[in-house]
């Protein structure tokens, strides 16, 4: 086998659909039973278990999540864990954040410029479209 072939399939070996070898060096670990969409930007040192992530998101360095739903465009920021929640398109959460069993709705911004940067089991909305919002317990 030529070195050309045996690196070709080195690399094929390492890629699973949009992950890429890249963020295999970079020292991302993403398991087996995520979905990642096109466009993402995983940061180094980044824990992805059990989780989908939507199309062009970007998640920064040190950060975890399992279990989680997170749809298309959302942000999140260096060293934030995010456990068994949702967040939807266009939410920003930020550095350090720690959110468990929470909704964070569409465009809504969590900790450094938000107000919020711990959850457990709470929902946040909109109320109208004024910007504010309100956190729902369950």
């Amino acid at each position: 086998m030529s070195s050309r072939g045996s690196a070709a399939s080195l690399i094929a070996s390492y890629t699973n659909e949009d992950i890429t070898f890249k963020d295999r060096l970079d020292q991302v670990q993403i398991s087996n039973d995520c979905i990642i969409g096109e466009g993402h930007d995983i940061g180094k040192r980044t824990s992805i278990k059990r989780t989908i992530i939507g199309k062009n998101c970007k998640i920064d360095e040190r950060c975890k999540l399992v279990n989680c739903i997170v749809l298309d465009n959302v942000t999140i920021k260096d060293g934030s864990i995010i456990l068994n929640s949702i967040l939807c398109s266009k939410s920003i959460i930020g550095s350090k954040c720690d959110i468990k069993e929470s909704v964070v709705c569409f465009g809504r911004e969590l900790g450094n410029g938000g107000n919020y940067t711990k959850l457990n089991g709470e929902t946040v909305t909109a109320d109208g479209d004024d910007g504010e919002f309100t956190l729902d317990d369950d």
